[in-house]
């Protein structure tokens, strides 16, 4: 019994270990590619493409979910959107070091708040000093010594940041609580985006031609996507939200180390400071948890 247990958890921890990983990749590349053409059009697309690949899979599968369930799911579908669009922005017109662990840490918070006040479960002292840690990692990761045109790109690296992982937050909250079935719900995802994103591009056509250059990373990108998202929804099926949420609080890993190795960002040591500590706030809110 105990070492089913263990594996039921260690599933669990795995798939959103995995999440972690290749949401975060996919946020990079995208972003990558949005720097080089446009954040509206590269968004849009690659939506577009998850519409159809996961509305392809939809019509094999046949499992549609109930209107209660799926309307559910619209909602959160467009908080995530707004997040990722918002998200995309920073990581295009600010600095990834700065953008990607804000939204990692504050999209912690709403399923602490959710557990506390809904599901009253009871905090360790352990998780409180995550939190209190977490905090002060935004301040760190938020410093920057860099040239002036760094500099400049801060104050929108922030707010993006924050408001990205707010709507995150409110999310991936979301994912773990509507009950629409796994394909259909990553279908349902990619409705709001999709059709934003089909008018955009009927107005903006000529942004299009420059993204398509790119379309190999477009394709691999929202599709190692579409399997975290799948993979996020198994780590809740086996461990908790609360647990499975911090997990995913471990994307910027992979963004930041992306960025680091082909782009060769530039992170300062408060920031990489920052980045520690964020890190051993989510170790510590686990730990706690």
């Amino acid at each position: 019994m105990l070492a089913a247990i263990d594996s039921t958890y260690l599933l669990g921890i795995g798939a959103g270990l995995l999440a972690a990983f290749l949401l975060g990749t996919g946020d990079f590349f995208v972003g990558t590619v949005a720097e080089k053409s446009s954040v509206f059009a590269s968004t849009a697309i690659a939506y577009i493409f998850e519409f159809f690949l996961m509305g392809t899979i939809l019509l094999f599968v046949g499992d549609y979910g109930t209107v209660t369930e799926n309307t559910k799911t619209l909602g959160v579908a467009v908080a995530g959107n707004l997040g990722f669009l918002i998200f995309i922005t920073g990581l295009a017109k600010g600095k990834v070091s700065v953008v990607a662990p804000i939204a990692g840490v504050l999209q912690l918070f709403l399923p602490l708040i959710l557990s506390v006040f809904i599901d009253h479960d009871t905090l360790s002292l352990i998780t409180w000093v995550g939190i209190a840690i977490s905090l002060i990692a935004i301040i760190f990761v938020s410093l920057s010594k860099d040239d002036e045109k760094d500099k400049k790109s801060i104050p929108i690296s922030i707010l993006t940041g924050v408001a990205s992982g707010l709507f995150f937050s409110l999310y991936l909250t979301g994912v773990g609580k509507v009950e629409t079935p796994m394909v259909a719900r990553l279908f349902i995802f990619s409705i709001p985006a999709c059709i934003v994103g089909a008018i955009y591009l009927s107005i903006k056509r000529n942004t299009v031609r420059a993204v398509l250059k790119h379309k190999h990373i477009i394709i691999c990108s929202s599709s190692g996507y579409m399997i975290g998202l799948w993979m996020f929804d198994e780590s809740v099926s086996r461990v908790s939200l609360l647990i499975s949420t911090l997990l995913a609080g471990l994307v910027p890993v992979a963004t930041i180390v992306w960025a680091r190795l082909l782009k060769n960002e530039n992170i300062s040591k408060l920031q990489y400071f920052g980045f520690f500590l964020a890190v051993l706030g989510i170790v510590a809110i686990a730990l706690g948890a």
